[in-house]
């Protein structure tokens, strides 16, 4: 009864993810750069992969993941941390640490790729995805603080294609680090009839991120940004203990949150132009949309 529960939770927001103009052509997207490989997937899963999930799939996946798996326990908070450890040893003393294995390298597709769909909106949106730095790649920071000039209130995409062009509802653009891949994204929506205006507009502003190194003015606003804004988020307990699993799990360790202000601030312009050159192939990039109807 609790998975027929689950299943009906799940598919409503897979439905709702299909519906949603953000959400949608990002899935299209991944999807399409992705192929066969697991970070195609979503977590969400999909209508057939939801039919067919039942009690017995769930007690296989908790035995092969969670039970015997490289599962990590964090505890974040005002406690003294020898007495929550012992806590946690006797309540979780069935886990057996398993080392586990990434998976497969991504060979990113060396032509365009596009996926698309339709919905009754009076709006487009365009996802487009290049590759990008992985998790423990160092160029990651650059990724960060290039994402910190074109995004954002201030950010050259708002600005230009915004403000200035009016293509744009919303845009932004940002990188996405994974294990053994990373991809840096960006997403504009606008009207229908002009669709192929903010394809454009979105295609010459990453040009001339690959052109030109950012300003001195543009650099310091992005890593200050960046830093101030992981110091405030660093108040938060889940915030923390989020870093905390990521830097164990994935990173290079614990030492990495403290690390994040010298990491940004010791980028240059110079490391968010070779970035930009180096992953912003015009002939690399996937593209998910999803088509209005005016």
């Amino acid at each position: 009864e609790a998975v027929d529960t689950e299943r009906a939770l799940a598919q409503a927001e897979y439905a709702r993810m299909r519906d949603d103009m953000y959400r949608w052509p990002m899935r299209l997207a991944t999807a399409a750069a992705y192929g066969e490989h697991p970070y195609a997937r979503s977590v969400i899963g999909t209508t057939d992969s939801l039919k067919a999930f039942d009690a017995n799939a769930a007690r296989a996946f908790h035995t092969t993941h969670i039970a015997n798996a490289a599962s990590v326990i964090a505890v974040v908070g005002d406690v003294v941390a020898e007495e929550v450890a012992a806590l946690v040893m006797r309540q979780f003393d069935t886990l057996a640490w398993r080392d586990d294995h990434p998976p497969a390298s991504v060979h990113w597709s060396p032509s365009v790729r596009v996926a698309s769909d339709t919905r009754d909106k009076q709006q487009t949106a365009i996802a487009l995805l290049f590759p990008g730095p992985d998790r423990t790649d160092p160029q990651r920071f650059a990724a960060r603080v290039l994402s910190a000039v074109a995004s954002g209130l201030g950010g050259r995409f708002f600005e230009q294609l915004r403000d200035k062009q009016s293509l744009a509802y919303t845009v932004t653009a940002f990188p996405i680090e994974r294990r053994v891949a990373g991809c840096y994204a960006a997403y504009i929506a606008t009207s229908p009839a002009r669709e192929e205006e903010a394809r454009a507009g979105l295609m010459s502003e990453f040009a001339k991120l690959r052109d030109a190194a950012p300003t001195a003015e543009e650099l310091d606003r992005a890593r200050r940004y960046l830093i101030g804004t992981h110091a405030i988020s660093q108040q938060s307990g889940g915030s923390v203990m989020g870093d905390m699993v990521d830097g164990w799990l994935f990173g290079d360790g614990l030492h990495e949150s403290r690390e994040y202000a010298s990491r940004i601030a010791a980028v240059t312009a110079e490391d968010v132009l070779s970035l930009a050159a180096q992953y912003f192939d015009p002939a690399r990039v996937v593209e998910g949309v999803v088509r209005g109807r005016a």
